[in-house]
Parts: C-alpha cells; structure tokens; sequence
C-alpha cells in the first residue's frame, strides 16, 4: 500500500500561528490569505488539517482558553490565601496586557465583541469559553469559602463573575493604550471588593 506523503509542518505550531493570526487580526477580518502566511501551509493542508475556517477558529479558541486555565489555575494554586491568588491573577493579567510582544487585547474577549449574535454555534463557543475564564476563578473562591477564608454569606460564583468582569474590563482598557499605572489602580479598586473571614 502506497503511503501517504509525510506532514511537513508541526500541527501545534501551526495552531498557535493561527491563534496569533485571529487574535491580532479578529475573527471576520483574519482571511485564509492571512492563516496561510502565518502557518506556512497550503489551503489543502489546512482544510484536510483544520477544516475550514470556524473549525480552526475554534480549536483555537480552545487552545487560548485551556492555556489561560492551565497556567491561572496553577499560578492561584500556589498562593497561600485567595487574596493572594487574585491578587497574583490581576497582576499577571497587567503583566500580559502591557506585553508589547504578543497582541493586545484578548482572543476570547475580543472574538466575544465581534461575533456575539453572528451566529448560533459562535456565540455557543463564546459563551462556552467566557463561562471557562469564569470558572477558573470561581474554583478558587469556592474552595477558600470551604476553607473559612470567605464569610458563608459570600457568593463565590458572583464574586467570580466580578473579578472575570474587571479583567475584561482592563481588557477593553488595554487595547486603547491604558497604560500599566491605569490598569494596577483599577486592580487595586477591584480587591476592596473581596471580603474576608
């Protein structure tokens, strides 16, 4: 039996060219033209890899979301108290902001305010991805409720759903060039809010 040609491109890197290519470029914006430049593939290899355009803006939005939960969830972790955790993901959030050597913004962010309502599927995944970001942060609280460091009182998912909201907050900021001393100040706002036990 005849065997195929071998792959001539790494399928990891080339998802992450692609996340670059959306996320600087936004979903509708970013053509096929501009996917194949950035992974150095062809339009067949991309189709039979990817298939077509949404199917690999999804992978890559599952891509960008299963990073920022893996690397908040084990930066939280290892806080000792949850102050400390959100404290540390607020300011690694600025950090990446402020970062002049990856794309402004956020790809979930930004896809969120392009595509909402485009489509049924797309705004499906968005959702889908937004309540993720969400979660990683409502874990936290929740566990920290468990462990006497929050009031009983407290509602860990709307306390989540806050700090999420001043992150995209900062997001939207970010983009139109808050500088880092603009974005600490609302940070430094936005833990006034947490209480404690």
């Amino acid at each position: 039996m005849a065997r195929g040609r071998p792959k001539t491109f790494d399928e990891t890197q080339a998802l992450e060219a692609a996340m670059l290519a959306f996320w600087r470029g936004g979903y509708q914006a970013t053509s096929l033209d501009d996917i194949m430049a950035a992974t150095g593939m062809n339009r067949a290899s991309l189709y039979a890899t990817f298939g077509d355009k949404r199917s690999l803006f999804f992978r890559c939005l599952e891509l960008y979301i299963a990073s920022f939960e893996a690397r908040a969830g084990a930066m939280m972790a290892g806080e000792k108290t949850v102050r400390a955790a959100i404290a540390k993901l607020l300011e690694i959030s600025i950090a990446r902001l402020t970062d002049p050597g990856i794309p402004s913004g956020c790809l979930r962010t930004a896809a969120t305010l392009e595509c909402a309502g485009m489509e049924v599927l797309i705004a499906e995944k968005l959702v889908a991805a937004n309540r993720r970001f969400e979660s990683v942060i409502i874990d936290r609280l929740e566990q920290a409720r468990k462990e006497g460091e929050l009031p009983e009182s407290e509602d860990p998912v709307a306390l989540g759903r806050y700090f999420a909201s001043v992150i995209d907050g900062m997001i939207v900021l970010a983009r139109s060039d808050a500088d880092e001393k603009t974005l600490a100040s609302i940070a430094t706002c936005a833990m006034r809010a947490l209480p404690s036990q």
